[in-house]
C-alpha cells in the first residue's frame, strides 16, 4: 500500500501529515483504503462508467473526505453506491459525506 497522496493528483504533503491513510490498487478500477487512526479499517472503492461504488466508509471525518476528494478525481461521475456491510461507525459513519449516492444496507447500517 502506498500513503494516498503518493500518486499524481493525491493529497498534498500538509494533508497527508494530517491525515495518515493507506492507499492500494487493487486493479485497474479497484482501491482499497486503510485508516492508519483507528485498528487499519478499510473501504473500497469500484470506479465504473456509471459512477464510483464506495464499500464501507471510513471511521474519522477527515478520512472519508481525503476517500471522496479522491473519488471525485477518479470519478467524475460522482458516487452512485455506498454499501455498507453493517452497523459499526468504523464501516458506515461516513456515509453522510455522500448524499447524492443510494445507501445500501441493513437498515440499522444506514
Amino acid at each position: 500500500m502506498q500513503a494516498i497522496g503518493h500518486s499524481a493528483g493525491g493529497l498534498s504533503v500538509d494533508e497527508r501529515m494530517c491525515c495518515p491513510m493507506q492507499r492500494e490498487r487493487v486493479s485497474a478500477d479497484i482501491y482499497v483504503f486503510r485508516s492508519d487512526l483507528y485498528l487499519q479499517v478499510t473501504a473500497g472503492v469500484i470506479a465504473t462508467e456509471e459512477g464510483a461504488v464506495i464499500v464501507d466508509t471510513l471511521p474519522f471525518p477527515r478520512e472519508t473526505k481525503a476517500l471522496r476528494d479522491f473519488v471525485q478525481r477518479r470519478c467524475p461521475q460522482g458516487v452512485r453506491y455506498v454499501i455498507n456491510t453493517h452497523a459499526h461507525a468504523d464501516h458506515s459513519h461516513g456515509s453522510c459525506y455522500f448524499p447524492e449516492a443510494e445507501l445500501i444496507g441493513h437498515r440499522r447500517a444506514r
